[in-house]
């Protein structure tokens, strides 16, 4: 069995901050995704397996609470946010961010089999929402996170 790592650049974050945009229960609107980070895959086989980590940290300056969720995707695209869903649930793991607790760590570990040979991304998706948001607020992505993938190939 050949294992190879692959590992995010560092700053592994592509963006610094997230709009904490205007969403709430009942109105149908869901906060703009982006794509927070990635590791590129080159050569792919099909049945290789890849087991994936990420860590990313938000900090919220803003004196209400804002959710922060985030969810793993296999694509081929260098900057898309669309792709196969890794994480269960598929829409992501999401959690409010308090003004008390101010920072918030998010983990995120996966695994999954290639069906298809190509080049992939791993691609960590997040988008911030709060119902007390005011004009122009954002949470800040922090600098220090990490992505890796494990590639096992028969």
């Amino acid at each position: 069995m050949k294992v190879e790592l692959f590992q995010s650049r560092q700053p592994c974050e592509l963006v610094s901050f997230l709009d904490a945009d205007f969403y709430g229960a009942g109105t149908g609107i869901l906060p703009p995704e982006v794509r927070i980070g990635h590791v590129f895959l080159p050569g792919c086989e099909r049945g290789d397996i890849l087991d994936i980590e990420a860590m990313f940290q938000v900090t919220n300056d803003l004196g209400y609470n804002v959710e922060f969720t985030s969810k793993l995707v296999l694509t081929q695209s260098a900057t898309g946010i669309s792709g196969q869903p890794i994480t269960n649930p598929r829409y992501g793991l999401g959690e409010n961010v308090t003004p008390a607790m101010h920072h918030m760590v998010r983990n995120m570990t996966d695994r999954v089999l290639i069906e298809k040979s190509g080049d992939y991304y791993v691609a960590a998706i997040g988008y911030a929402g709060s119902d007390g948001e005011g004009p122009n607020d954002k949470i800040k992505l922090d600098r220090g996170g990490h992505m890796s993938v494990l590639r096992f190939r028969e």
